[in-house]
């Protein structure tokens, strides 16, 4: 390289990067592709793979976090978990009421969540077939498991969540078990 640069300042050369060999166009252009490929595969996979893993968030914590919160931490959670999915257990239903005039073909349900005593109203409605058959065995009193997108987050409601859209998957047990839980212990349906 010292030769090089010698030489060229004997022949009058002061542009130093004109002697020095170009890199090969075809490596670039292959090594750029190839970053291009990957940009894409990235672009394409990246984003289902978030949103896969925001999946269901746990409501049961949603409640006990939003009842024991301050001012600020009520409105950040209302912020943040309003439209997302979460996913409920061991809530005691409370109220029920079916096919009103008003609102045919709508279950209105109105449970209570364990640990903190924040209701959870879910709104059923035909479209959801499963649901609707499995409202239609419901009693006061009787415990489920729900999933359901957060609507509001006792803003209008009070001490109250609603979940609408919301699908019941089973009948659950009043509280944990203590010790390791198998799904067909509390789904007969589960396989």
């Amino acid at each position: 390289m010292y030769e090089v640069m010698v030489n060229a300042k004997q022949s009058g050369i002061t542009d130093f990067r004109k002697t020095q060999p170009q890199p090969n166009r075809k490596i670039i252009m292959q090594i750029s592709r190839l970053y291009f490929i990957v940009i894409v595969v990235a672009a394409y996979i990246l984003p289902p793979m978030g949103v896969m893993a925001q999946g269901y968030q746990n409501g049961n914590r949603l409640a006990l976090d939003y009842v024991r919160a301050d001012e600020n931490g009520r409105t950040h959670l209302q912020e943040t978990r309003v439209g997302a999915v979460h996913t409920f257990r061991y809530l005691k239903i409370i109220e029920i009421e079916k096919d009103q005039p008003e609102e045919p073909r709508r279950v209105n349900i109105v449970a209570v969540e364990p640990s903190s005593d924040m209701e959870i109203q879910m709104i059923v409605t035909r479209s959801q077939r499963k649901s609707m058959e499995m409202a239609a065995t419901l009693n006061i009193g009787d415990h489920i498991a729900a999933d359901g997108r957060l609507a509001d987050l006792a803003t209008t409601t009070g001490n109250r969540m609603l979940l609408q859209p919301v699908r019941l998957n089973y009948k659950d047990r009043a509280s944990p078990k203590h010790g390791p839980e198998l799904l067909r212990e509390v789904d007969p349906n589960a396989h």
